[in-house]
């Protein structure tokens, strides 16, 4: 199974506020691509799942394979209240693909 892994980074300033880096990256598979269609990165502050916050998203389409053995890539960065963030989400369009090994 693929898994692709999301990492964040909380830098809290001075003030309330702390800057978050959503990078996206991936364990070794079999295939030969694993296209994703990523349209936006939301994450969730809040116990309930109605106060969703969108994030400035690098949109596009990713191999996942590409990005394994150290390599990422940065699909998100904001600015936002510092606190716990209880669910992060990527929203994904429908040119996702599966390309599989010979």
């Amino acid at each position: 199974m693929l898994i692709a892994l999301l990492t964040t980074n909380c830098n809290k300033s001075k003030s309330d506020f702390a800057t978050l880096n959503v990078m996206l990256t991936d364990g070794p598979a079999n295939l030969q691509e694993v296209n994703i269609d990523l349209k936006e990165v939301q994450v969730n502050f809040l116990k309930d799942t109605t106060d969703w916050i969108t994030l400035s998203t690098i949109t596009g389409i990713y191999n996942l394979l590409k990005l394994q053995n150290g390599v990422n890539t940065l699909i998100s960065s904001a600015v936002l209240p510092a606190g716990t963030i209880n669910e992060l989400r990527l929203i994904l369009g429908s040119n996702n693909s599966v390309k599989v090994s010979d």
